[in-house]
């Protein structure tokens, strides 16, 4: 291995060991100092101009059973508005009513990632919609039928022409989709935060930040979706496999993709933005709370046993990210 990518490498893994072992400042009276230094590992949200035709259009497919094949399923089956756009059960079920080995994860920001899906095999947001939708297991669809379907329909047609889609084809439905997808994606208290308004978090959200940066979370953790631009081995510092989960089959992450050794357990980093709504917590689910995934990452990623107010200022900033559409 050339030794200036063993010395990148080495370093990525370090570097959160190296922040928790710096004292905190816990004064968090001087925020403003810091808000240039926060633009700079996360980035402020623009949300995308999408026209409101077009918008429609795609809520309408998403929330439309008939892009399945037999019709018993749609995209909000397992991606429901009040969970943050995903569910609030452990993992999902295919259409045959089949336990899978994965979670739903929220998607209201899957815009901002570099990577879609939990092995993160998938890099634009048309490659994942095209792979869910033909999935015999989940949507089961062929893009003739589809086509078909949507062209002979009573309302489809005029609905694309008002989105100025010339036909309804692969590209305009997907586009279409796609688009509605990108118009969930809204700023949060945080981004107001990002852009100089200080006073919108409060000193506990404040103080979560700073330790969110104190123990290392931002070596993974970081840019506008505070996540979704690497994958990861979930258990860098020891093994991760819920006592729950040990006699059961479970997903091997990248490795499914790949099948590389070196593969196995690595997943997509998810995205923080939403993520208080968008419980249970990983790839199975297996966290049940915001506080108990913290923990999880804090034993099994950084190898420090947190302290209880780490947790719960930790929890308080991540409650920041929610956009201010989905606040309940």
């Amino acid at each position: 291995m050339p030794i200036k990518f063993f010395i990148i490498i080495l370093s990525s893994l370090l570097t959160p060991i190296a922040w928790a072992t710096t004292p905190l400042q816990t004064d968090v009276d001087n925020a403003e100092e810091y808000v240039l230094v926060d633009q700079r590992i996360f980035s402020p949200l623009i949300p995308f101009e999408i026209p409101d035709d077009q918008a429609t259009l795609g809520q309408k497919l998403f929330s439309d059973p008939l892009l399945s094949i037999d019709q018993s399923i749609s995209c909000e089956h397992c991606h429901l508005k009040h969970y943050g756009y995903g569910l609030n059960t452990p993992l999902t079920h295919d259409r045959f009513g089949k336990l899978s080995m994965l979670n739903s994860p929220g998607i209201a920001y899957s815009s901002l990632l570099l990577y879609q899906n939990w092995s993160g095999k998938f890099a634009t947001l048309e490659r994942h919609f095209d792979a869910v939708l033909t999935n015999p297991k989940v949507m089961g669809m062929n893009w003739p039928e589809l086509i078909e379907r949507l062209a002979k329909h009573e309302e489809y047609p005029a609905l694309f022409h008002k989105a100025n889609y010339t036909d309804v084809d692969k590209a305009s439905i997907t586009d279409a989709v796609v688009s509605y997808m990108k118009s969930l994606t809204q700023p949060s208290r945080f981004d107001a935060y990002l852009l100089g308004d200080i006073q919108r978090l409060s000193q506990q959200e404040k103080a979560g930040l700073k330790k969110f940066k104190h123990f290392g979370c931002v070596s993974c953790h970081q840019g506008v979706a505070l996540g979704g631009n690497l994958r990861q081995k979930l258990g860098v510092i020891r093994h991760y496999i819920p006592d729950e989960e040990r006699d059961f089959p479970r997903h091997q992450g990248f490795y499914a993709v790949t099948k590389q050794a070196r593969d196995k357990h690595v997943f997509r980093v998810p995205g923080l933005r939403n993520v208080a709504l968008t419980a249970p917590y990983f790839h199975d689910g297996s966290a049940e709370s915001l506080e108990d995934a913290i923990h999880i990452m804090f034993r099994y990623q950084l190898g420090i046993e947190p302290q209880p107010q780490d947790l719960a200022d930790i929890a308080a900033f991540l409650n920041s990210l929610t956009g201010i559409p989905y606040e309940q």
